[in-house]
């Protein structure tokens, strides 16, 4: 699968992949015309699961987890 594609607009287009400064990967997701649409990951610099989240036109839909340092899950949904 390709990654950190652009359209020809120069925007990102498709699956993208984003690092920490340390090498971990930060986030892995989907764009559409530069913004955010569908699926992600993010995790924290340890590499680490933060998130899973959902977008639709770089906005929040459907369901996200999030799990925080102390262990806590926080589980949201958006329409």
């Amino acid at each position: 699968m390709k990654k950190n594609q652009r359209n020809k607009n120069g925007k990102p287009h498709g699956f993208w992949e984003v690092y920490h400064s340390n090498g971990t990967i930060s986030d892995k997701g989907y764009f559409k015309d530069g913004k955010r649409h569908g699926y992600g990951t993010f995790t924290f610099p340890s590499g680490k699961l933060w998130s899973k989240r959902n977008f639709k036109d770089d906005k929040p839909h459907g369901y996200w987890e999030v799990y925080w340092p102390c262990g806590k899950l926080t589980k949201e949904v958006y329409i």
